[in-house]
């Protein structure tokens, strides 16, 4: 039990501190309670724990989520009414309410704009949605609406970054939304839980929190919290470090309601992966996906020679050219790849320089002064990625590149920054010397799926529209000329000049927008599963019982290879074979006590081969660190501190050179053809999460042939 929190005295309290006959603010002060104290409790006591044993026997998830209303004086009854799912909201009262928000006259910035706004407050138990909306489409008003109209409840907005509360809790305060930040209560110099407001604001580190999980368990007991957002989640597929936190963001299924995903770039071709890491399948959720191409855009690359300082003069003269022809408001960004960078350029333009070794204070200085044009210099800054997330900043109608950004999804996000008002056209240019930037060797497939379009954008002789359009929107081999009203990107327009009078040809409106704006959620929302809150949760829980089979399998797999080839064994139990055989002795060297999997090479060569990044997993037996550790630990002083399951796993997955079963699930589960060996051993040092934690491919194609060969771990625990 968590502890949820309670309303008594007119404060919030934890009810592990009420339990101890004292307030959380008492609690936070570790004041001690006699030990014969507990025992002459006083009538307001024992009212205050009756409603702490209803909570306690809510926990079985098969009892219905009541509100308890209290009537009569003191030692009144407790009467609970089941909560009831609200009707669809009318179309007419939403837009009463937006203008309520806006200001009179407001509508819906796009249609897909008012679907996702229907969809999220429609959406019962069970349910999820997926909302693609173009950057300056108006997303942060799905989570502030629901915050003003009547019988909406509160909803919780998950942010990846500290940097973007401050900037959207600005937004909604000034838009009359009653909202909090939910800060731990150290950082918050709190004694006890924030209060409950229509919107609550929480940072992704501490959304995982055991006192936010006391604070939203004590909102779902009350019948208020309705659903949660995740805010920008496109950052699961930009930011490798946010990533790690995928196995704790699955953990807001166990609040039951539903869960609302928005992001302005999420990759059409990475759209299945996204769905099954944060677990919402498309049975039981709708996606709303509008089109990712910014038709004010003007996409241009400039190559410059290879040659030192080359980049950094080309940057330097394309902001003056741009800069002169800025008036009023207008401002530009340019961004760099590191904070050195970040701070030689913004020198040499004569502005400011934003990044994250900055404290927050002087970020928020910079970008205030920037967003609010004071002074000639604060035109331009110079920044590093940062920047390119959720902040909304009117004028910017220029964004500049310095060197290749990190992939395509990046890009969209920093370009998107600009043109956000009807009327701007944004100039989105690229500085490059053609030589390709780092990357690190192991990194997962999403980041070289991500960069490998990157490089085609900078690279393709046609339409550079053309590459966003179908890496993010599915549309293949749609150009400028294709989007109504499109601003040519640098190659298109290079034609259209060619070609004389082919805008004119164009003004009839070209294929008169029939794709526009897409049907790709028709598809997803056709089938509809409506879930109680707690087939909701169970899903939560399946998924944790499935998690925790895997585990155990793999650990009994290692206890039962220790002494014994992991090769025979798995190929034994491929077979059916299973624990009765002895391993074919013959095919064993004689000290090593493994098989010749590696199809004519030397292991030890082959296992020099293969590399891994740094903590991707142990180098010696290639398992998590942290199992490696615990091995070595209960091992204790007899193995002399080395690994105790040296030389199991890469055998597995080598297995794949000669083995058409492990072949077949390379190639079936994760798309990697193992013909090519040297590909093949790359892909396997690459890095990705296994069970939370730093992990590699090899370790995961591991899991894959264990769960096969010993199906599902039925072998063991029936």
């Amino acid at each position: 039990m968590t502890g949820e929190p309670v309303d008594c005295g007119g404060s919030w309290n934890i009810v592990w501190d009420l339990q101890a006959t004292h307030g959380t603010r008492v609690a936070l002060q570790h004041y001690a309670v006699h030990v014969g104290l507990p025992g002459r409790l006083q009538p307001e006591m024992i009212k205050t724990f009756r409603e702490i044993s209803r909570l306690w026997h809510q926990l079985d998830l098969a009892i219905t989520t009541t509100t308890a209303t209290t009537t009569g004086g003191a030692g009144g009854d407790i009467r609970s009414e089941p909560q009831t799912a609200p009707d669809a909201v009318k179309a007419d009262v939403v837009i009463e309410d937006l203008g309520k928000l806006l200001g009179s006259g407001a509508t819906w910035r796009s249609e897909k704009q008012a679907e996702s706004m229907h969809a999220i407050l429609d959406a019962k138990a069970g349910r999820n949605v997926i909302s693609v909306l173009p950057t300056g489409a108006g997303k942060s008003i799905l989570f502030m609406l629901p915050g003003i109209m009547k019988d909406t409840g509160t909803s919780i907005v998950v942010v990846p970054f500290v940097a973007l509360i401050e900037d959207l809790m600005t937004r909604a305060r000034e838009a009359g939304v009653d909202c909090i930040e939910f800060k731990t209560s150290i950082s918050a110099g709190r004694e006890s839980l924030p209060r409950a407001a229509r919107l609550v604001v929480v940072s992704a580190d501490v959304a995982q929190s055991a006192e936010f999980t006391a604070y939203a368990d004590g909102l779902l007991a009350a019948g208020l919290l309705q659903r949660i957002f995740v805010d920008e989640c496109h950052t699961i597929i930009m930011d490798a470090s946010y990533r790690a936190k995928l196995a704790q963001l699955r953990g807001l299924h166990r609040y039951g309601c539903p869960l609302v995903l928005l992001t302005a770039t999420l990759p059409f071709v990475l759209e299945d992966w996204f769905r099954e890491e944060m677990l919402v399948p498309r049975a039981t959720t709708q996606t709303i996906r509008d089109r990712t191409t910014k038709a004010n855009c003007r996409y241009r690359v400039d190559q410059v020679p290879l040659r030192w300082g080359a980049v950094e003069e080309r940057t330097v003269e394309m902001v003056r050219q741009l800069g002169s022809g800025m008036t009023g408001y207008q401002k530009g960004v340019v961004y760099c790849r590191s904070q050195k960078q970040c701070e030689a350029m913004a020198e040499e333009i004569g502005c400011d320089f934003h990044h994250s070794g900055m404290s927050e204070e002087d970020r928020r200085r910079v970008r205030t002064a920037w967003a609010e044009g004071q002074g000639h210099s604060h035109r331009w800054i110079v920044a590093t990625t940062g920047l390119g997330t959720g902040i909304d900043i009117a004028g910017i109608v220029a964004v500049v590149h310095m060197e290749q950004p990190y992939g395509l999804v990046d890009f969209v996000q920093q370009s998107g920054r600009g043109g956000r008002r009807a009327g701007e056209v944004v100039q989105s240019v690229i500085v490059h010397d053609g030589r390709p930037p780092w990357a690190e060797p192991h990194s997962s497939f999403v980041d070289k799926v991500n960069r490998a379009q990157m490089e085609a954008f900078i690279s393709t002789p046609g339409c550079r529209r053309a590459v966003i359009a179908a890496f993010m929107d599915g549309k293949a081999g749609e150009t400028c000329r294709d989007v109504v009203g499109a601003v040519p990107c640098d190659h298109c327009g290079r034609v259209d000049e060619g070609d004389g009078d082919a805008d004119a040809d164009d003004s009839d409106g070209g294929n008169n927008g029939d794709n526009e704006g897409g049907n790709d959620s028709d598809n997803d929302s056709s089938v509809v599963v409506v879930r109680s809150p707690q087939d909701k949760a169970r899903v939560w829980e399946t998924f944790g019982k499935e998690e925790g089979m895997r585990i155990r399998t793999l650990l009994r797999w290692l206890d039962e290879v220790a002494d014994e080839c992991p090769v025979c064994h798995v190929r034994r139990h491929y077979r059916g074979i299973g624990f009765t055989e002895i391993p074919d002795q013959p095919r064993h060297e004689q000290m090593e006590l493994w098989c010749d999997s590696i199809a004519g090479e030397d292991y030890e060569q082959v296992r020099r081969k293969v590399t891994f990044g740094p903590l991707a997993c142990c180098f010696t037996c290639k398992l998590p660190l942290d199992w490696c550790e615990e091995a070595r630990q209960e091992g204790g002083e007899g193995n002399g501190g080395q690994c105790v399951y040296k030389d199991k796993v890469l055998p597995v997955v080598l297995m794949a050179l000669k083995s058409w079963r492990v072949r077949r699930l390379a190639e079936e589960q994760f798309g990697i053809n193992t013909e090519d060996r040297d590909i093949y051993y790359q892909w396997l040092g690459g890095s990705r999460r296994f069970h939370g934690m730093n992990g590699t491919n090899a370790l995961a194609l591991w899991e894959a042939v264990l769960w096969e060969a010993y199906q599902g771990g039925s072998v063991w625990f029936r």
